[in-house]
């Protein structure tokens, strides 16, 4: 009896786990598209679009619109910036996707279907980018390197995954 109890938890946080790696990697390919906006671009999508100039800041800091430049020392700008609603970006803000099918543990208080208590997303994933300056070493066509950093929610707030990946532009 023992056995079987445990290997039901272990199966639904490894269900939680890969329902928060979804919404993390899907609010990677969101910031992608944020920063190489489809032609045409949607609607929703950044007017302008991401430019050099839009980082004109302090490090370690980020705009109220996901844009941050990387800090010189801890704390990165992931871990204070990546889950404040006032400096992070939404999965779906720029880009118009649809939004995960909430759980009902939401913790953002949004309006939606409510799925089973063990599906769907506590809070939509969430994402900063940051500009790391001109790719090192050199890589023809590209002159801006930028880190993307998102995380994603399992059906508990408790569940996190958060993924980074670089990107060329």
């Amino acid at each position: 009896m023992v056995g079987t109890a445990l290997e039901e938890r272990m199966a639904r946080n490894s269900r939680e786990t890969n329902i928060a790696f979804q919404g993390a990697e899907a609010a990677l390919r969101d910031a992608e598209a944020d920063l190489k906006p489809p032609v045409p671009a949607p609607a929703c999508a950044r007017a302008p679009a991401i430019t050099v100039g839009d980082f004109i800041m302090a490090a370690g800091t980020c705009s109220n619109t996901g844009e941050c430049l990387p800090a010189a020392v801890a704390p990165q700008v992931w871990d204070a910036w990546l889950e404040d609603t006032t400096k992070s970006v939404r999965y779906g803000t720029y880009t118009c996707a649809t939004l995960f099918p909430i759980s009902a543990q939401n913790t953002e208080g949004l309006a939606g279907t409510v799925t089973l208590p063990s599906m769907g997303v506590s809070k939509q994933p969430r994402y900063v980018i940051e500009y790391l300056g001109p790719p090192n070493p050199a890589s023809p066509p590209y002159t801006e390197a930028y880190r993307i950093t998102t995380i994603g929610y399992g059906p508990t707030p408790t569940t996190k995954v958060i993924l980074q990946e670089e990107v060329l532009r």
